[in-house]
């Protein structure tokens, strides 16, 4: 469902994913354990899946939190 929250969580070198329909309520979507370095970097793709349709996303923590936060919208 869309506005939907997405968010990543790092420790170590396991990575969690989570989705929330409000950004407060988490559910695990799935983890990976994946090699690391101490500094990685993360980026989100976006898609509405139509040519007629725009999807937004914005992040919502800084880049030195264990967390990265994005909420994504459509338009």
């Amino acid at each position: 469902n869309i506005p939907s929250w997405l968010k990543l969580v790092r420790n170590g070198n396991l990575v969690s994913g989570y989705s929330s329909p409000d950004g407060t309520n988490w559910t695990l979507s799935g983890s990976a354990t994946i090699s690391l370095s101490t500094t990685a970097y993360v980026g989100y793709a976006v898609t509405s899946s139509s040519a007629t349709k725009i999807r937004r996303s914005s992040r919502s923590s800084s880049g030195v939190a264990p967390s990265c936060v994005a909420r994504c919208s459509a338009s």
